[in-house]
């Protein structure tokens, strides 16, 4: 059953930000016809909220005295950030009787909710503006809606444009979006309605949205797989970053700049492997903005070594507290600095512009030959074995390593365990998470060196502003650092060891653990 799908953008700012928008040279020039309308809805949820908590929206929508629509929404996690599946049928009921859906949905929601009872949970209320946009072979229909959420107690406001492609070109949607925000100061809106209302009904509920862990089956497609895995990696990102907004929460923070490395190491990928130049900018981008996110981290880092050990021997010390507070304050200072990817839209134009680039298909087309293998784990091994033996290659002079190099050689670890993970759905987990092990543990004893010597560094930088005392208490730490670092000295040259001889996944056979559902095909892949 090939169920449509829906893709929208939905932007926020001022309200007279929004306004400004249907005059805008995005707009105006582009504008076939114009409606307005009076919109209720209805949405229906069991006592849990279990559809929801899977990102199944079940809503009623009122079309007249006798006549509504039913409409089910859900979400794919491998699928565009923006687009959603969905099905609508007529009925003159006024709760929605999920069997009017037909059996593939009808199936898919008693999965779900068994046998318990739909209940209203909330409403929308609100007036919308629709403007039909005419790109000549694009339509776009652009909205301004403006009404309330309403709960038994509890309200809120609705005022957002949505630009919905209708048909066409999806590039005009994001280049119409990324305009808008340009010009206009919005950004982008990443809970629909329902999540907002079922958020306002349940604020527990919103960390199912853009949930971070999913089961999915791994393409034979390279393009699509490279796609979904991008797709998943964004959804991470936009799960911090809308927490960060609220928040304001270091832990958000280091989590983003996680997932703007791991993307920049795949851009850098697929640059080389693709020769599509928009993955330089998108690289350069990513670099940017967890520049912007500052170093939060590292203050973090520099606290928690202190914690470790030094603090619990400098008790009485004088200069320790003024180390500390000197500490926070430079970390709270960096966490203001981090909030302008948010005020300058930087996060959200960089999401609107790998979206984009990912929706468009032969993004890695240039990867491959005529008659050349598209299969996913030909492409995955071509990139991992290429990673490994440079590391192979730079770990035979451990022993005689400078900072320099092995620091050098904690990124190049870093990368590959970036580039398994990313590539691990098309492999045996199993054998994949093991070898990560490895490979995180040897980070961990490289990255407690680097984390000495970086700690050195801004330490004796922060010391500077303090008392001869806190310098003194300074030397205290670092000297405590110099001798609990011998032992992790041994344990990484027995890792290395056990590393360097080890078999990476992609030589091992693999076991079939292939279940089909017969029954869901892709369509329902979310559900899976």
């Amino acid at each position: 059953m090939n169920l449509p799908r829906e893709t929208e953008i939905k932007l926020i700012g001022s309200l007279e930000a929004i306004k400004a928008a249907i005059n805008s040279s995005s707009i105006a020039p582009y504008i076939a016809s114009s409606r307005r309308e009076e919109i209720e809805t209805s949405y229906f949820d069991v006592k849990d909220n279990i559809l929801a908590k899977n990102g199944v929206v079940l809503r009623l929508r009122k079309q007249d005295e006798d006549l509504n629509t039913i409409s089910m929404k859900w979400v794919n996690p491998e699928s565009a950030i923006f687009e959603r599946y969905e099905f609508e049928v007529e009925t003159r009921d006024a709760v929605p009787q999920i069997q009017e859906l037909g059996e593939l949905c009808n199936r898919k929601i008693v999965e779900l909710i068994g046998s318990e009872a739909l209940e209203e949970k909330f409403r929308t209320v609100f007036t919308r503006e629709s403007y039909s946009l005419d790109f000549e072979e694009t339509l776009i229909e652009f909205s301004i809606d403006r009404g309330e959420i309403i709960s038994a107690d509890q309200r809120q406001n609705i005022e957002e444009i949505e630009l919905e492609l209708k048909q066409g070109d999806v590039n005009i949607l994001y280049d119409t979006a990324i305009n808008l925000i340009k010009k206009l100061h919005l950004t982008v809106e990443f809970c629909s309605k329902s999540q907002r209302g079922f958020a306002l009904i349940d604020p527990k509920i919103r960390k199912y949205f853009y949930q971070e862990e999913v089961i999915r089956n791994a393409p034979l497609d390279s393009e699509q797989f490279v796609a979904s895995s991008i797709f998943l990696l964004l959804r991470h990102f936009i799960h911090h970053f809308y927490h960060f907004t609220q928040k304001s929460v270091p832990e958000d923070i280091h989590q983003m700049r996680v997932v703007l490395r791991k993307l920049r190491v795949i851009f850098s990928i697929l640059r080389k492997t693709s020769h599509n130049s928009e993955f330089d900018s998108l690289r350069a981008e990513a670099r940017r903005i967890a520049t912007l996110l500052g170093h939060v981290r590292d203050y973090d880092v520099l606290l928690d070594l202190i914690d470790e050990g030094p603090k619990k021997i400098l008790i009485d010390d004088g200069g320790l507290e003024p180390l500390i507070k000197e500490i926070d304050a430079r970390k709270e200072y960096a966490l203001r600095g981090a909030w302008k990817i948010h005020e300058d839209r930087s996060a959200v134009l960089f999401l609107l512009k790998t979206q984009k680039i990912m929706s468009n298909p032969g993004f890695l087309s240039a990867s491959f030959v005529e008659g050349e293998s598209h299969n996913i784990k030909d492409f995955a091994v071509s990139i991992l074995e290429k990673s490994e033996k440079k590391i192979r290659r730079r770990g035979q002079k451990i022993k005689k390593m400078n900072d320099v190099g092995r620091h050098q050689l904690r990124i190049n670890l870093k990368k590959l365990r970036y580039i398994s993970e990313f590539f691990m759905d098309a492999f045996d987990k199993k054998e994949v998470k093991a070898y990560i092990k490895q490979i995180s543990l040897l980070q961990e004893l490289l990255g407690a060196h680097n984390d000495l010597v970086c700690a050195e560094m801004t330490l004796r930088q922060i010391a500077t502003s303090l008392s001869r005392q806190s310098q003194i208490t300074v030397g205290k730490i670092l000297g405590w650092y110099g001798h609990a670092s011998l032992d992790k000295e041994f344990r990484l040259l027995r890792k290395w060891r056990k590393f360097s001889h080890s078999t990476p996944f992609w030589y091992i056979v693999e076991r079939q653990t292939e279940a089909v559902d017969d029954y869901a095909g892709e369509d329902f892949a979310a559900f899976e």
